[in-house]
C-alpha cells in the first residue's frame, strides 16, 4: 500500500488544534488580567470610605466653575466630578 506512512492528514489536524490552543491560551491570559484589574478597582472602591471628605476639594470649584447639574452615569451617589486630596 502506497502512502500509508504519510502523516499529512495528522499534520493538518495538529495545526488546527495548535491554533485553537493558542487562541484559548490568549483568552485565558486576557481573562486573568481583566479579573485582576476588576478586583483591584473593587478594592479601591472599598477603601474610598476611608478618605476624609473634608480633605477633598472639587476641581471645578477651584477653577471657578459653578456646576449646577445632577448626577451622571458615574454611578449612584457619584457626580462624576474630579476631586483631589488637599494634604
Amino acid at each position: 500500500m502506497q502512502g500509508e506512512l504519510c502523516l499529512a492528514r495528522y499534520a493538518e489536524r495538529d495545526l488546527v488544534l495548535g491554533a485553537l490552543g493558542g487562541v484559548c491560551a490568549v483568552l485565558v491570559v486576557a481573562a486573568v488580567v481583566a479579573y485582576r484589574n476588576y478586583r483591584y478597582e473593587r478594592q479601591l472602591d472599598l477603601l474610598l470610605w476611608k478618605v476624609d471628605p473634608r480633605e477633598l476639594v472639587r476641581v471645578d470649584d477651584e477653577l471657578g466653575g459653578g456646576g449646577g447639574g445632577g448626577g451622571t452615569a458615574a454611578g449612584p451617589g457619584r457626580t462624576g466630578r474630579s476631586v483631589r486630596c488637599t494634604t
